[in-house]
């Protein structure tokens, strides 16, 4: 029932920019999704065509939606600056970013999903971060600004000191998640570690010899919003009150309403040697859990 609220509250928010638009002959707006369990929110509203139903109830018949799959956020933040796209789904760090990049002209819309993410290895030698080395390559959907890539940043921070943050980026490669799945299983491009969600995760951990490094919420000290639909401010201020009643309401709504299933980090299965971390809190984690408080309507 909290499911079908939330792609319904997503439905509003997104019709009502559109309807916002109409004036400026606006016929078909574009929305951007990467791959993953957690972005279920919206392909539901695209299989069940919500969008388009509810602009019809709004009295806009002929307005229709292109759903984009790309591999990275790099792609969407190209997009959502030139106007190619009008709406992302993407983590709260690359919205941060993003935000900050723009000047403020890209913002969050709702929350979408709150979910972990896992680093995956098959290097036996890779017990905790502090064991990578020059051999390994780490897949990540975009290198230094998708959410897994700063996680790691996080992390490496953590391990080897604030000004280390980076120490990690070399070893990183941008796929997507499909990609970054089949080069682990098939160890192929030298890709032996993947920062990985779910249904990947699921597959990757039955390799032989897989196993957990570390996840989100324990990099985070607990979960946070992880998804947020986003846009750009030119796109939503030709009514900037229905927007802002809108998406108000659906991320609200949202955010408590799509976890998704997959087991928290105390219940992973991981190497022996591995203890189960949690670490403290930064700066950079609040900034993460007030993306909306900065960054929002």
């Amino acid at each position: 029932m909290r499911f079908r609220q939330t792609m319904i509250a997503l439905c509003a928010a997104l019709t009502a920019m559109a309807a916002s638009n109409v004036c400026a002959e606006v016929s078909e707006i574009t929305i951007a999704q990467q791959y993953g369990v957690s972005f279920l929110p919206l392909m539901e509203m695209e299989k069940l065509g919500l969008v388009e139903k509810h602009a019809a109830k709004l009295g806009l018949p002929g307005v229709t939606v292109k759903w984009a799959k790309v591999a990275g956020p790099s792609v969407m933040n190209d997009g959502l600056i030139s106007g190619a796209l009008h709406f992302a789904s993407q983590g709260a760090p690359s919205l941060i970013t993003l935000w900050s990049k723009t000047g403020g002209q890209i913002k969050g819309v709702a929350a979408l999903t709150t979910y972990p993410l896992y680093l995956v290895t098959r290097d036996p030698d890779v017990k905790t971060i502090k064991d990578f080395t020059a051999k390994d390559k780490i897949a990540v959907p975009s290198v230094k600004i998708s959410t897994q890539a700063i996680m790691l940043q996080m992390a490496a921070a953590k391990a080897f000191g604030e000004n280390e943050y980076g120490k990690l980026d070399p070893l990183t490669i941008s796929l997507s998640h499909p990609d970054a799945t089949l080069a682990f299983l098939g160890n192929t491009a030298g890709v032996n570690t993947h920062f990985s969600t779910s249904p990947f995760y699921e597959t990757e951990i039955k390799v032989p010899g897989a196993h957990v490094i570390t996840t989100s919420y324990e990099i985070l000290g607990g979960p946070a919003t992880a998804l947020i639909l986003t846009s750009s401010a030119k796109f939503r201020d030709a009514n900037p009150k229905a927007t802002r009643r809108c998406s108000t309401r659906s991320a609200r709504r949202s955010i408590p309403s799509t976890r998704t299933s997959a087991p928290p980090p105390s219940s992973i299965s991981r190497s022996p040697t591995t203890p189960n971390r949690r670490s403290t809190k930064s700066s950079r984690v609040l900034a993460t859990r007030t993306t909306f408080l900065r960054c929002g309507l």
